[in-house]
């Protein structure tokens, strides 16, 4: 992980254990106010959580999910990431309203409609090798 005094930068596997190296590494970004570091963990795991649940793999290419946190100011989450789906991630978050999904027996849509409301802007942008989320405050 690098750190500097207004940076955080590492990059996580494709698997639900992540989630827990997630959870730890953006907790010991000590630039992040509490509020911050609150609203930044909730927005990473839900888009690093679709990313590992949804995201279909390019081929020979990594992965890894790199996470990068930035108090520009305001603060900045970014995702990047290798997938062949993205359009199908960006379509869902633009399209998608909350809905409950009787053959999953829970609600679809709620994890993007509260990354909406804790964020001030959500960018994507794919590309040829890898495909990014950046997420302001």
């Amino acid at each position: 992980m690098r750190v500097q005094s207004n940076t955080c930068s590492f990059f996580l596997n494709k698997d639900a254990s992540s989630l827990i190296l997630l959870e730890r590494k953006i907790l010991s970004c000590e630039f992040l106010t509490s509020d911050e570091r609150t609203r930044c963990l909730l927005i990473a795991s839900e888009y690093v959580d679709n990313i590992i649940s949804y995201s279909k793999r390019k081929l020979f290419l990594s992965e890894k999910i790199r996470v990068s946190l930035k108090k520009i100011p305001p603060v900045k989450i970014t995702i990047a990431y290798a997938t062949s789906n993205f359009d199908e991630l960006v379509r869902a978050d633009k399209r998608t309203g909350m809905y409950y999904d009787m053959v999953s027996g829970h609600y679809r849509g709620m994890g993007l409609q509260m990354c909406n409301n804790l964020s001030s802007r959500i960018l994507y942008k794919s590309g040829i090798i890898k495909s990014r989320i950046a997420v302001f405050l």
